[in-house]
């Protein structure tokens, strides 16, 4: 009890937002992230209001007159400012896939023990796969200067993608296995 009451106190003492005023930015609240200020303020309208009719009319949604009326102006942030997303409701949201030539090199480990590079360094790089095709382990580092310390191991049959969450590996990619003539492929773009 002593826990729900203070949860329903927390609530009511300290709301993020006013109803009904403009949103503003909690520097405090760190769990977005979004760099929100007076300056490029965040896109919304008041959706505080509870008065006149709005309905939800959309495929597989029921229409109700006591809908609470939001609009959402669908902006995305471009590094500087808030800008509308792009689209019509013929073709629906535009994007830009660029396209990339995958090149694929077949390799062998030529000396045992001994960092070989697999791929050079490249800024334009926008993903890559190294994957042990071999019985025998690998290992794997980025850089000029390879090292056993800060390699990731390679089993058997496993892969190494050089992007992860919108990061690329642009880096010089070096590969290693105690056993030479150990096989494996690139795929890179």
């Amino acid at each position: 009890m002593k826990l729900r009451l203070a949860l329903i106190c927390a609530l009511i003492a300290g709301p993020a937002f006013a109803q009904g005023g403009p949103v503003q930015y909690r520097a405090s609240d760190n769990i977005n992230n979004i760099p929100v200020s007076v300056a490029t303020p965040l896109p919304v309208t008041n959706a505080g209001a509870t008065s006149g009719s709005s309905s939800n009319a959309s495929d597989g949604q029921a229409t109700s007159a006591t809908n609470v009326p939001t609009v959402s102006y669908n902006y995305v942030w471009n590094g500087t400012t808030w800008d509308r997303l792009p689209g019509n409701a013929t073709n629906g949201l535009r994007v830009s896939v660029q396209p990339a030539t995958t090149t694929r090199t077949n390799g062998t480990i030529t000396t045992a023990n001994t960092f070989q590079s697999v791929l050079a360094s490249s800024a334009t790089r926008k993903d890559c796969r190294i994957t042990n095709t071999s019985v025998n382990a690998m290992t794997v580092d980025d850089g000029a200067s390879p090292a056993a310390a800060t390699a990731i191991p390679l089993p058997a049959g496993s892969a190494f993608v050089c992007s992860t969450y919108n990061i690329v590996v642009t880096d010089q990619i070096n590969l290693t296995s105690a056993t030479a003539g150990s096989t494996f492929v690139v795929w890179s773009q």
